[in-house]
């Protein structure tokens, strides 16, 4: 479904994706994995182009994304959710004008209807009764399940998870990890999910991708990963879970 090849990309003449070349299948949970700095939030950007490639092409469905523009490149990305590592909430909007902003921008639904959609989602994530507080009320765990609620209320075909658990307590992290679990089982589709958190990735991910200074050092499923000798898995999963 989604294809990098070749992919070469320098921010502030630093190169941050080095030949990167990446097929991601529909359906399931696909994670990239790296240290921080390693690129993956550059790679999922790439897929919304919100970047474009230097070198190489990122593809969907086998169509060159690099030649969308105008309204190609608009329904191109209403094919997808996206969940920023910030949780990414308007601080002047509520809990429900927050989640509703792409229905109201994207599509003719009644306001009544909206109401509707946004109870329902919020009631996915958990944060039913929530619609009135401001972004400033909630907890961290909270503004990343509000901006999960936005991310799904128009039922993507493809989520995007910068860093789900970033900044979150080990509590707090096991819980976005459970509305993810629940979601993915309750409502199909694909998830591409970039972190550095081993717990999520190994309790949520059908594959892994790891990512380390720009390139792609692995691809496989969670048992082949963790049963790596590459040195640099090695170690990044020893920082984590340490050997008894």
């Amino acid at each position: 479904m989604i294809r990098f090849e070749s992919v070469s990309k320098s921010l502030s003449g630093h190169e941050v994706l080095k030949d990167v070349s990446l097929e991601i299948g529909r359906g399931g949970v696909h994670t990239i994995l790296g240290p921080t700095g390693s690129g993956k939030t550059v790679m999922l950007r790439h897929i919304v182009r919100l970047l474009d490639a230097d070198e190489g092409r990122v593809t969907f469905d086998g169509a060159d994304i690099c030649g969308f523009s105008g309204r190609e490149l608009e329904r191109y990305r209403s094919r997808f959710g996206y969940l920023f590592q910030s949780g990414a909430l308007i601080a002047w909007m509520n809990v429900a004008d927050n989640v509703a902003l792409p229905l109201r921008e994207k599509t003719r639904m009644g306001a009544a209807e909206i109401a509707g959609k946004v109870a329902e989602t919020l009631e996915l994530v958990g944060l039913s009764g929530c619609e009135g507080k401001m972004p400033d009320e909630l907890s961290g765990g909270m503004r990343k399940r509000a901006g999960l609620a936005r991310a799904l209320i128009t039922k993507p075909e493809v989520l995007l998870l910068d860093e789900p658990t970033s900044g979150l307590d080990p509590v707090m992290s096991r819980k976005i990890d459970d509305v993810v679990k629940s979601l993915c089982g309750a409502l199909g589709g694909t998830v591409v999910m970039v972190t550095h958190d081993l717990i999520s990735a190994f309790s949520l991910s059908d594959r892994i991708s790891m990512i380390c200074e720009g390139s792609i050092i692995f691809g496989g499923d969670v048992a082949s990963f963790r049963a790596s000798a590459d040195e640099r898995i090695v170690e990044f999963i020893e920082s984590q879970v340490p050997k008894s």
